[in-house]
């Protein structure tokens, strides 16, 4: 069981801090500005000493963050839908990538990524990108176990057609058995 006594300014930093990179990042590609997902994470941080399950030394510490992150992604929609019927998301910019290394496909993917409804590309952000169990993802965005699973696999499907779609060329289904090349001609 894992220990759940206060910790002081310190440890909280070091337990939150290696997290915010991850934060930001997913911030990113829900489609905040660099500066508007800074602000973001800013209030999540805080929002997250404030908090009783991040203040703990627990395990789902990352969890907890994420929870926050996007409990604020809802409060700051719901915030400007009803004070300008739009949201507060800005362009979004097509990637954030610390390291610096770049996939030759990643703007394909990422426009690809950007055509999914918003439940299905949090769910896949968080499970795909993030690594979250379909637990953890039901607790980050409150909400029940079947329905992370329902929004990975339609994500997924949506995602793998999108990308089709838009590079010319095929992803297959996990396990499915068939190859197919640039043109879609299966291998067999």
């Amino acid at each position: 069981m894992p220990d759940t006594k206060e910790v002081d300014a310190s440890d909280f930093a070091a337990k939150t801090l290696p997290h915010l990179g991850d934060l930001f990042c997913t911030a990113v590609r829900l489609g905040y500005t660099r500066s508007a997902a800074e602000e973001l994470i800013q209030g999540v941080y805080l929002q997250a000493q404030k908090s009783s399950c991040c203040r703990r030394l627990t395990a789902n510490c990352r969890a907890c963050l994420f929870s926050i992150l996007f409990s604020e992604i809802k409060l700051q929609h719901r915030r400007s839908s009803n004070l300008s019927g739009e949201c507060d998301r800005r362009t979004p910019e097509l990637s954030h990538n610390p390291t610096g290394s770049k996939q030759p496909r990643d703007a394909e993917m990422l426009a690809a990524f950007e055509t999914l409804p918003l439940s299905d590309r949090e769910a896949v952000l968080l499970a795909d990108v993030q690594d979250f169990s379909i637990e953890e993802i039901a607790f980050i965005l409150e909400t029940q176990e079947d329905t992370v699973r329902l929004c990975l696999s339609r994500g997924r499907k949506l995602l793998r057609e999108a990308f089709n779609r838009n590079s010319g060329t095929r992803i297959r289904n996990k396990g499915s058995g068939v190859e197919r090349d640039e043109d879609g001609r299966s291998n067999l």
